[in-house]
């Protein structure tokens, strides 16, 4: 059982090339894909302790947020190599300091958590992947119909057309 005063977590923005708030955070920090902070997670792939890094390379707003939410735990949220998150936990509620079990347990739980966030990606895609074909069927069943009607007026709008060509000739009279 895991009592912690807090938990923040970041998703990766590929598009932005930020990890952002997660919806619903109370906090609005952006972390580039370039940060410290970043890079040692993804040479690190395990859970690292805030006492771990390297504070003289840590970006001053991401120090300031692990210092003001009592930060302890970074779990990396990785699968197949890539980043997808984050989540800092804060210190026990008990304020003991986590055991090596505990950091076990923990990377267990991030490696978890990346493969539901992937599963997650997959299935976004394939929906919107589903979402794209449909439309295209059916902007495809409006071309076909838009066809059809226009074949249908342009045919009796021939034979009007040839009609008044005919009678419009000087040598037939109605």
């Amino acid at each position: 059982h895991f009592s912690v005063e807090s938990v923040a977590t970041f998703g990766l923005d590929e598009e932005q090339s930020l990890y952002l708030p997660n919806a619903g955070a109370s906090y609005t920090l952006a972390i580039p894909v370039t940060s410290y902070l970043i890079k040692a997670l993804e040479k690190r792939r395990e859970v690292l302790e805030f006492y771990e890094l390297d504070h003289h390379l840590l970006e001053p707003e991401l120090h300031t947020f692990f210092e003001s939410t009592h930060s302890q735990i970074i779990l990396p949220l990785i699968f197949d190599k890539h980043l997808l998150g984050l989540m800092a936990l804060s210190r026990k509620r008990t304020r003991g300091e986590y055991s090596e079990d505990e950091l076990e347990i923990f990377n267990i739980f991030a490696r978890n958590i990346a493969s539901a966030l992937q599963r997650n990606n997959i299935i976004q895609e394939m929906r919107d992947h589903f979402k794209e074909h449909f439309q295209l069927e059916k902007l495809a069943a409006l071309g076909q119909l838009t066809a059809g009607v226009a074949h249908e007026i342009r045919n009796p709008l021939s034979t009007i057309s040839t009609s008044a060509e005919t009678l419009l000739q000087p040598n037939i009279s109605p």
